[in-house]
């Protein structure tokens, strides 16, 4: 009886090493993910308070760090009431520019628009900007 209960034991214990024996090997498996191509000195622009009916325009800023040219593909609003300006050449590195985008504010209320970054990699970078209109 007493064997049966050490072999219980036993197989209980070394069963509850086996998720960080698989958690190790995740982890020496992981997939390194490349970083932004362009440095955004931000992201999200809050707005606060604006008019209603007045057309609002945000300026996103961004430098290449990087050793290599990148190209903006395209840059896509989630929504119709936002409409996006962007320098279509590529930029190289060291370089800065800006994504400027004019939120038509029309309705009421709390809003929060998105744009989709695309580059030439294929990577994409969300921008945001929000606020109420008034």
């Amino acid at each position: 009886m007493k064997k049966i209960f050490f072999a219980a034991v036993v197989t209980a214990c070394s069963m509850s090493l086996l998720p960080s024996a698989v958690f190790a090997q995740n982890a020496v498996n992981a997939v390194v993910v490349s970083a932004d191509p362009l440095a955004f000195k931000k992201d999200l622009v809050d707005l606060k308070e604006i008019p209603q009916g007045k057309p609002v325009t945000v300026e996103f800023e961004y430098t290449n760090n990087s050793d290599k040219a990148v190209l903006i593909k395209n840059v896509q609003p989630t929504c119709g009431c936002t409409v996006a300006a962007y320098d279509k050449a590529s930029i190289p590195p060291g370089k800065s520019g800006k994504i400027t985008a004019t939120y038509n504010a029309a309705g009421m209320g709390a809003f929060s628009k998105s744009l989709i970054v695309e580059f030439s990699d294929d990577q994409k970078k969300t921008l945001t900007l929000k606020g109420t209109v008034i």
